[in-house]
């Protein structure tokens, strides 16, 4: 059976929706990926979202828009980053001002905490700063497995990226020990992991124990039913989301291939892909622009996992 792919009307239908509706960050990162811009626009967009304290906030994530800086953003900024260094072929520290780079990392360093090995992954808040329900602070070290893994895996690869350090190379071996020793992982801790594993200054041994880790995990945090798709939950294509992932064989080609069927087959009329949560009618006004924000996001995303599968139709 041919695979499905998204038609050119579709594709077209994406794109204006990306530039009627979606945040001038997106559409930037858009026209990086699709139409051969260059990264520097995209990266002044990306700088608007950093605080004087070197880090990243002011809503960059769209559910967590408190001004101040947190991993959070701080790891979403750098995940953008990394994508802005695979479309225009330069290196994150290239796009990065050096100025910029300094103020992170120091930032990273100032804010990891040496007696837990970790980064908290939001600041605490207090119930006045518009917030997805999930980001509450009562509770919050508890809900998200008191940051062991997630940011703390993915902003130890990005700090590699940035900088040598003795102390981050000792971190990877707490992430692999804290991965051999747990029997689960929530979704969100094995993106964090995942995104780990794709940072270049991962050592290879090291990238070979922690993949062999997530292999094992894999079956208890995907959900491989397509009947359960709707749901808000990991999905195969969210692991393996290029044909050359190390998952691919572990999740089956054909599964995750039919999940990116459903994925082309969740376009809204507008062009749109739409968040799969809300806020449970928590500060609507403010999750109108969040899901709004998150339409850009998601729709940009689903795009570049599409073209990375070979599934648009762009030309003639």
């Amino acid at each position: 059976m041919r695979a499905k792919k998204l038609t050119r009307d579709a594709f077209q239908a994406a794109r204006d929706y990306l530039m009627r509706g979606a945040r001038p960050l997106e559409r930037a990162r858009f026209r990086c990926a699709f139409e051969g811009a260059e990264p520097d626009e995209a990266i002044e967009e990306l700088l608007g979202f950093q605080c004087s304290d070197g880090g990243f906030g002011r809503a960059l994530e769209p559910d967590f828009r408190a001004a101040e800086s947190s991993a959070l953003a701080v790891a979403g900024a750098l995940r953008i980053a990394r994508e802005l260094s695979h479309a225009s072929g330069k290196q994150v520290n290239e796009l990065l001002p050096e100025s910029v780079r300094a103020d992170l990392l120091s930032w990273l360093e100032q804010d990891f905490d040496a007696s837990t090995k970790t980064w908290a992954i939001v600041p605490e808040i207090d119930d006045t700063t518009p917030h997805a329900p999930w980001w509450d602070p009562d509770g919050l070290a508890e809900r998200f497995g008191y940051f062991v893994l997630n940011p703390t895996a993915e902003l130890a690869g990005f700090y590699a990226d940035l900088a040598s350090a003795g102390w981050i190379n000792q971190l990877f071996v707490a992430i692999r020990d804290r991965l051999a020793a747990r029997e689960g992982i929530d979704m969100h801790e094995l993106l964090s992991v995942k995104w780990l594993v794709e940072t270049d200054s991962l050592p290879e041994s090291m990238r070979s124990e922690i993949i062999a880790e997530m292999r094992r995990l894999l079956p208890e945090c995907v959900v491989t039913d397509p009947d359960r798709w709707g749901e808000y939950c990991l999905r195969p294509a969210d692991v393996a989301d290029s044909p050359e992932s190390p998952f691919l064989a572990d999740l089956g080609e054909q599964i995750v291939s039919a999940n990116v069927d459903r994925i082309i087959d969740e376009q809204s009329s507008d062009g749109s892909w739409q968040p799969a949560w809300s806020w449970g009618g928590a500060f609507p006004d403010e999750w109108s622009t969040a899901r709004r924000e998150w339409a850009g996001v998601l729709t940009l995303s689903r795009l570049q996992l599409l073209s990375r599968f070979g599934r648009l139709k762009r030309g003639l």
